[in-house]
């Protein structure tokens, strides 16, 4: 079972990105809205990597599209996870 964390920069707990530190290596990555949906899993050096441009400000151009982004890399995965399942269970 992974331990999930959020942001201590979070404010009410709308719209926040989770990470869970339960697996050497792998960052699972989930959005808290949908605890039961897809949780993909990033390489933890991609995602310091990732977590050090945030802190650092490079990625603030990006700042108006985060949720979009979010929204169809959830559906891309969703899409991706249903045709294997269903290219498994063929």
């Amino acid at each position: 079972m992974l331990t999930w964390r959020k942001s201590s920069c979070s404010s009410n707990g709308e719209q926040c990105m989770q990470v869970s530190d339960s697996m050497p290596g792998i960052a699972p990555v989930r959005d808290s809205k949908e605890p039961e949906g897809p949780a993909p899993a990033i390489p933890v050096d991609a995602w310091s990597s990732f977590v050090a441009a945030v802190r650092s400000g490079e990625l603030d151009r990006f700042a108006g599209h985060v949720e979009d982004l979010w929204a169809n890399g959830r559906e891309v995965w969703t899409t991706r996870a249903t045709e294997v399942a269903d290219h498994v269970q063929a």
